[in-house]
């Protein structure tokens, strides 16, 4: 992984399968960030917006490239549920048990490494922007571009001992936070009506304006193809429990929207928050061709 400190945002490439990614977040460093891409080409330069911020994305949509400004062409929706992981009742983010679980789900291990990365590859094969791995991204959790994620935080299903799907618990706090700036009108109501009632419940799992966010992220994950309405539920569930009992207060997991995957969403109880994915089309480099015209899959932990 490469990253390029410019104006304090750290711009981050993410080397996927099939194309270069490079995310951005501000206008106002387009410059510095052509500069940068015509020193260091890449096939593809993705960034992503919240669906709500519209003023952001009339921007954007606006297709005004000038001199060193690009265009931006949209890829595909992206769903990032939020999964809280407290709140009244142990089952609180189940919707329904499930009453049989395929195969064995279970922690991996340095045992599995090669399983794993053979899954990764042959989901890779299947989407566009899965993201490829090597050995020393799950054995090195202090840095490198899985900081806080070593293989022992992935878990896995097995049938007849082959790997089938996998899904880690990915703990970016040491490195970075989310911090609630302000809340919406309705969940800051709902807020103080439960903190009222905390003696009853217990504190809210919404923090309030200025807390930090005490989440993990469901990431990366990948399915055997064919596999996804199948696994992925189960999967996300057994990830749901794993990351209740190390003692967060929220999960998030992301998926595309023309993923088939994305149903499994369904087993678990989650706040919806949608983005758009644009392709940033510079001034020296051609669009990329997505298959169908919509990015099928995109790493939650890369945006």
């Amino acid at each position: 992984m490469e990253k390029y400190l410019i104006s304090a945002i750290c711009i981050i490439s993410v080397f996927c399968r099939k194309f270069v990614a490079v995310l951005i977040f501000s206008k106002g460093i387009g410059p510095c960030v052509g500069c940068s891409i015509r020193i260091n080409p890449v096939p593809l330069t993705l960034t992503s917006i919240l669906e709500d911020n519209r003023s952001a994305r009339e921007v954007l949509e606006s297709q005004r490239a000038d001199g060193a400004m690009p265009s931006y062409r949209k890829v595909s929706r992206f769903l990032t549920a939020l999964i809280p992981l407290r709140g009244p009742g142990a089952r609180w983010p189940q919707r329904y048990r499930k009453t049989a679980e395929p195969g064995l789900v279970r922690r991996l291990t340095a045992a599995d490494l090669p399983q794993l990365l053979d899954l990764f590859n042959d989901f890779g094969g299947r989407y566009e922007g899965a993201p490829a791995f090597v050995a020393a991204d799950f054995l090195e959790p202090m840095s490198g571009s899985l900081a806080g994620l070593d293989i022992d935080s992935m878990l896995g299903i097995f049938e007849n001992s082959r790997l089938m799907a996998a899904i880690g618990i990915w703990n970016q706090q040491s490195y970075k936070q989310i911090v609630v700036s302000h809340l919406c009108p309705p969940l800051l109501a709902t807020r103080n009506i439960w903190q009222a009632g905390r003696a009853i419940w217990g504190s809210c799992p919404v923090p309030a304006v200025g807390e930090q966010v005490d989440s993990v992220l469901l990431d990366p994950w990948a399915v055997r193809p064919g596999c996804e309405r199948r696994m992925l539920p189960i999967l996300l569930s057994a990830a749901v429990c794993e990351a209740r009992q190390r003692g967060g207060a929220f999960a998030a997991f992301g998926v595309a929207e023309k993923n088939p995957a994305i149903n499994a969403v369904n087993s678990v109880f989650f706040l919806p928050y949608w983005s758009i994915i644009y392709q940033v089309c510079w001034p020296e480099t051609s669009a990329y061709e997505f298959t169908d015209r919509h990015l099928q899959l995109a790493n939650l932990g890369a945006l």
